[in-house]
């Protein structure tokens, strides 16, 4: 186990924490926690209804915390803007390192040719 999921199952206790079963929603965190608003759902209760409670998220701006065995493992959330924006970030990362080792095969190719020479080989 990472040590974030053990800190987080620490936060998590049912008896420190007061958490209460609600039906068909997994366990609910009733009091004092920072992520009060946050419904817990089961691994094999997320698996069964997977289609709802993703709509749910989107539709509700729902968050559940994924727990496997009681345990805290995962968080489903909305995506919001903050993360189209990451994802952007890692898509250009992505991009730009597919290039830069384009760029440098096409050089070690090219030699004493020159990068365009090296081009026009590889293209016949």
């Amino acid at each position: 186990m990472q040590a974030g999921a053990s800190l987080a199952a620490g936060l998590f206790d049912a008896q420190d924490e007061g958490l209460a079963q609600t039906p068909g929603s997994g366990y609910n965190i009733q009091r004092g926690s920072y992520m009060s608003d946050r419904k817990q759902i089961g691994i094999r209760e997320l698996k069964n209804q997977t289609s709802r409670i993703v709509d749910e998220v989107r539709e509700h701006d729902e968050s559940y915390i994924v727990t496997k065995r009681g345990e805290p493992v995962a968080v489903l959330r909305p995506w919001n803007a903050d993360d189209a924006r990451a994802d952007r970030i890692d898509r250009s990362r992505e991009y730009l390192a597919t290039v830069s080792d384009l760029a440098e095969r096409v050089a070690r190719a090219a030699g004493k040719r020159g990068a365009a020479a090296a081009v026009a080989a590889q293209r016949r």
